[in-house]
C-alpha cells in the first residue's frame, strides 16, 4: 500500500520535473512544488483547498498541508504579490530557486500544468475562479515554450 502511494508522488514530482526542465534537481523541484502549492493553497478556500487535496497523491497531500495555518491570509492581487508569497516559503532558497520573476511564474505554470493533468476540468475550474484577474493567466497559457 505506502509502495504505491510512494510510487504515484514520484511520477508526481517527475512530471514536474520534466515540466520545469530540471529532471535531475529533485531537491530544488521539491521546493519549488511545495512553494507553488502553498501559494495556491494562500489564494483559495479552506473548503476548495480539501477538495484539491482529495484529488492529489498521499505525499503530495501531505506537503500541501505542511505548515498550513487557518488563519488569516494576506490577500494576493497580482502577480507580484503571488511571487513574493513564492519567495516567502522558503526564505533560504526562495530567491536562488526562484531567480527572476519570469522564471518563478514560468516554474509555476510548470507545476500548475501538473495538477492540470491530475486534476478534475470542474475543480480546475473552481480554482481559477479564486484567482485575482492578473493571475488566472498562470492556469490559462499553454507555455510549452516558456520552460525554464
Amino acid at each position: 500500500m505506502f509502495e504505491a502511494n510512494e510510487i504515484e508522488a514520484k511520477k508526481f514530482v517527475e512530471q514536474v520535473a520534466i515540466e520545469m526542465n530540471m529532471p535531475d534537481d529533485y531537491q530544488t523541484v521539491m521546493r519549488v512544488m511545495t512553494s507553488v502549492l502553498h501559494a495556491i493553497r494562500d489564494v483559495i478556500t479552506v473548503e476548495e483547498s480539501l477538495h484539491l487535496i482529495a484529488q492529489l497523491p498521499l505525499y503530495i497531500k501531505g506537503l500541501y498541508v505542511t505548515e498550513w495555518h487557518l488563519g488569516d491570509k494576506k490577500k494576493m492581487k497580482d502577480k507580484d504579490d503571488f511571487i513574493e508569497s513564492l519567495l516567502l516559503k522558503n526564505d533560504r532558497t526562495g530567491a536562488l530557486d526562484f531567480g527572476t520573476d519570469e522564471k518563478a511564474l514560468t516554474k509555476t505554470k510548470a507545476v500548475i500544468r501538473v495538477l492540470k493533468r491530475k486534476v478534475t476540468p470542474g475543480m480546475i475550474d473552481k480554482l481559477v475562479a479564486q484567482f485575482p484577474a492578473e493571475l488566472k493567466d498562470l492556469w490559462y497559457e499553454d507555455v510549452v515554450a516558456d520552460r525554464a
